[in-house]
């Protein structure tokens, strides 16, 4: 979604002139939220903050592609602010449960994987929004991540790495 804003607002019909002032105000909600990162989770709760990343940013790219501007802009305030959370709550997990002749590796790798779905995922955004529109592209990418967001879930409280403590 990093990369995606900026398509959607051109596609929207947004000027530079606006799309400035916006996409500083989004990464500053990025910024804002990871520094008090501990204090939100605290607030929220764990389980509940796990479940809106599950959940909540594979549906902002649903709603994107079928909201209209003012809602979809609220939608990624939201999606920025869970964004913001996301990086040091998983990193604190994988903290908690990698002992630490694992744990580098493990970072290393959810960053690996982390580049690659963009990898993957940038170009088929892409393409899909060439041939059939970005809404559609939105709606299938989004589809996607939620299919492979739900399964990774699954699979870690399933094994017990997901347990929430």
């Amino acid at each position: 979604m990093a990369w995606t804003a900026q398509i959607y607002f051109v596609h929207m019909g947004l000027t530079e002139k606006a799309i400035t002032p916006l996409w500083v105000s989004l990464n500053l909600t990025v910024a804002i939220v990871a520094a008090f990162a501990s204090t939100v989770i605290s607030r929220m709760g764990r389980k509940v903050a796990i479940i809106l990343i599950v959940f909540f940013i594979p549906f902002s790219y649903i709603l994107l592609g079928i909201l209209p501007l003012i809602p979809a802009v609220t939608i990624l305030f939201i999606f920025y602010a869970v964004r913001g959370y996301a990086t040091p709550l998983l990193k604190d997990l994988a903290n908690i449960h990698c002992e630490s002749a694992t744990r580098a590796t493990v970072l290393s790798i959810r960053n690996m994987i982390i580049r690659i779905g963009f990898a993957v995922l940038g170009p088929f955004i892409g393409s899909l929004s060439a041939s059939h529109g970005l809404p559609h592209a939105l709606v299938t990418s989004g589809g996607i991540l939620l299919l492979l967001s739900v399964v990774a879930a699954c699979y870690l409280w399933a094994t017990g790495a997901g347990e929430i403590t």
